[in-house]
């Protein structure tokens, strides 16, 4: 394997983007704040070399499939598929050695403000059907905002679940736990997990519970209380359903750290994303040279929901010859008021 390379995005807003082609992994964001001081507002290794190792799954492109599949086995068309057995009985993201986040993307275009990278994954690449084509395409807009498009063909029917990882502090290499920031949800329903960690199929309302951020709260408000399904994550590491949600591109959330003046809004196409407060966070040195350890950080990672292909009653991600898959979601940044 070649050098690890990066790859730099830049706009006129001053915001900054560091890309590896090694996982297309995103390894910086550098973001002006409202304080007047500039973040980056994602965790990553100080020593590139970290990223091959990477437990954590830092920053990478997650696929062909995000999250678990229980047994590591779906049926398509009445054919069982089996994919390696990474987490357990299930699978995780794909394999821990061989998912996308470990492979060498291609650049196909690189301009100030865009990247375009491509990765073939062969028939049965990974125990999926289909000779496949994904193009990932990394953005920075005008707006502030960190755009992520996927774009995923196939010559014949497949699954199909990507996602992308990265790990926020919107304090920045300074920031330590993330259980002051605040977040609101346009969600009002969540998927609760059974045996090794995987959705029971159970949509539930979040209305009474410590998974209700309908109304801004803050992150660490409600995470230790007495509940089942948090003492199973270790806190939040579960699939939220977004409300009237219609395959156009909306925001859905608000995350706010009032200590650096820094918000961010988050709009996808995609039907839910997996919430996760780093329960299990711990990876080698970041960026400031800090070990950074459980809840240090967040994930907000969109796709359709854990397990979705042994839940048929779910809307399925499958692509075919003639319907590609296509999602967008894009992580936007704006001040808010100091603390």
């Amino acid at each position: 394997m070649r050098d690890l390379q990066t790859i730099l995005l830049k706009n006129k807003k001053g915001m900054r983007a560091e890309v590896l082609t090694f996982g297309a992994i995103l390894h910086r964001l550098t973001i002006p704040c409202g304080d007047g001081k500039t973040r980056d507002v994602v965790i990553g290794f100080a020593d590139l070399e970290g990223y091959r190792d990477n437990p954590c799954y830092m920053g990478g492109a997650i696929g062909p499939v995000c999250s678990r599949t229980a047994n590591a086995t779906f049926v398509l068309d009445g054919e069982t598929y089996h994919m390696p057995q990474n987490d357990g009985v299930n699978n995780l993201h794909g394999d821990s050695e061989r998912g996308f986040h470990k492979r060498e993307w291609t650049v196909r275009e690189a301009t100030d403000e865009r990247l375009v990278l491509t990765l073939e994954a062969p028939h049965p690449d990974l125990g999926l059907p289909g000779n496949r084509a994904f193009t990932l395409t990394y953005t920075l807009t005008e707006d502030m905002g960190l755009r992520i498009d996927w774009h995923v063909t196939s010559d014949r029917k497949t699954f199909v679940n990507p996602t992308n990882h990265p790990y926020f502090n919107l304090d920045g290499e300074e920031g330590t736990t993330i259980l002051h920031h605040a977040a609101r949800f346009l969600a009002s329903s969540f998927l609760p997990m059974g045996e090794g960690l995987v959705p029971t199929g159970e949509i539930r309302a979040v209305k009474g519970t410590p998974f209700d951020f309908t109304k801004e709260t803050e992150i660490g408000l409600r995470i230790g209380e007495e509940d089942a399904q948090l003492a199973a994550g270790k806190g939040y590491d579960h699939h939220f359903v977004i409300d009237d949600e219609d395959g156009s591109l909306r925001p859905f959330a608000t995350v706010t750290s009032k200590h650096a003046g820094l918000s961010m809004e988050v709009s996808t196409t995609l039907p839910g994303f997996q919430f996760y407060t780093g329960n299990f966070f711990s990876c080698p040195a970041d960026l400031s040279g800090r070990v950074r350890g459980a809840r240090e950080a967040f994930c907000i990672e969109t796709s359709y929901p854990p397990n979705v292909a042994n839940m048929p009653s779910f809307p399925q991600p499958v692509c075919d010859e003639e319907h590609p898959f296509t999602s967008s979601t894009v992580y936007r940044f704006f001040s808010s008021p100091v603390r």
